[in-house]
């Protein structure tokens, strides 16, 4: 997942920190207590911090960056667009064209079955989609049409993500 922090943060006794609104990647604190209920997660790509250092933050520490089409369109080049490669955690705001796919396809196809059960509406009606990276890959083989989603357009962002993002079944789901 990818993060700002709400302020600077500074690792006492170094010259490690993190700076108040940059994007750092950040993993779920699973190891923690309460780590669920208090949103912790680690963050270990800070300023000056090396492989072996970071930081815990809960859920009143940082924001979780969104993705939507507008922010992920404004990175494509000429030939790769591996930024469409998100990761577990990572959060997208599905189109209206995206959205009403997924109800065009609902109770025929697993991707469907997926989207809906990992899409949340948010305070301002947005629809926020969560990636699972082993979940969607598994309902894309399902379909059969691996990596990419039966009858959606090949320009929208989220067949994009499903391109980029998904792995076959066997592999292991790095993040």
């Amino acid at each position: 997942m990818k993060v700002k922090t709400k302020t600077d943060l500074k690792l006492l006794g170094t010259d490690i920190h993190l700076i108040a609104g940059k994007v750092y990647d950040a993993i779920p604190a699973t190891n923690q207590p309460d780590y669920a209920e208090k949103a912790k997660i680690f963050v270990q790509d800070g300023e000056n911090a090396g492989p072996d250092d970071g930081f815990m933050l809960e859920k009143d520490d940082y924001i979780t960056v969104i993705h939507d089409e507008a922010s992920l369109r404004a990175q494509d080049g000429e030939f790769e667009n591996y930024h469409y490669q998100l990761e577990d955690g990572d959060q997208y705001v599905l189109t209206d064209a995206e959205w009403g796919w997924v109800e065009f396809i609902a109770g025929k196809y697993c991707i469907s079955d997926h989207i809906t059960e990992h899409t949340k509406k948010a305070e301002n009606g947005d629809l926020v989609y969560t990636i699972d990276i082993e979940a969607m890959s598994k309902a894309l083989e399902d379909d059969q049409m691996f990596p990419k989603a039966v009858m959606l357009s090949d320009d929208t962002v989220l067949q994009a993500i499903f391109f980029y993002t998904a792995q076959e079944q066997g592999e292991k789901v790095v993040s």
